[in-house]
């Protein structure tokens, strides 16, 4: 049986959905609760990152069931699946911090030790240039919320945080000095720019396998 109301001739569901031949593997379905209708509908996958190691995840359940709820409302099937997380604030401070960084082989900081560098150099050879985009992102990250959130500081700490972004605005709104506003603003944002550039940059880099330069070596 096929559902009318979906062509699922080119969607890849139907290779354990669709025809005679599936009828082992829709057996398992079945065996889930899943009706002939929803095996038959487009199948829609939900990854979270759902655990119970942080409460930055703790929560993320919930927003599954919300987006389930969404997919079922148009007429699809919802699967929902976790991946891989790693929470870093406890991954911080033991070797847990390895599993933070993807890109960061371990057998480099094995052998740069067994050849003798220090910690610090590991550091600063291997550790820093492999997350070094990381890094770059989250200064902007931070930066740009400091530049352009004048509001919430406000709202929050009753103004007496003052930000670069509340700095800009009361030149042009208090103390009536457009020209040196203007130039805080343009300076600002070529700062900001030249950052997107580097981070892109060192991104790229990263991406290709190519070197990302931190100090001298030693061939």
């Amino acid at each position: 049986m096929t559902n009318p109301r979906f062509d699922k001739s080119k969607l890849p569901s139907r290779h354990v959905t669709e025809g005679p031949a599936r009828a082992p593997h829709r057996s398992y379905f079945y065996a889930m609760g899943i009706t002939e209708e929803e095996i038959h509908q487009p199948w829609v996958g939900v990854a979270t990152c759902w655990n119970e190691a942080a409460p930055c995840n703790i929560a993320l359940n919930r927003q599954a069931q919300t987006v389930k709820t969404g997919v079922k409302t148009g007429g699809g099937t919802p699967r929902e699946f976790t991946t891989i997380t790693v929470t870093d604030g406890i991954a911080m401070g033991h070797e847990g911090m390895r599993s933070s960084l993807a890109s960061r082989d371990p057998q480099l900081g094995e052998a740069a030790t067994n050849l003798g560098a220090s910690p610090f150099r590991v550091f600063r050879t291997i550790t820093l240039p492999l997350s070094l985009p990381g890094v770059l992102t989250g200064c902007v990250f931070v930066f740009v919320p400091a530049m352009s959130n004048f509001v919430i500081p406000e709202l929050l700490g009753g103004g007496k945080t003052v930000l670069i972004g509340n700095l800009i605005r009361d030149q042009f709104l208090k103390a009536r000095d457009w020209p040196f506003g203007a130039a805080l603003a343009l300076v600002l944002t070529a700062f900001l720019v030249i950052l997107l550039v580097l981070q892109s940059r060192a991104s790229r880099r990263l991406t290709e396998g190519r070197p990302l330069k931190a100090g001298p070596r030693n061939a």
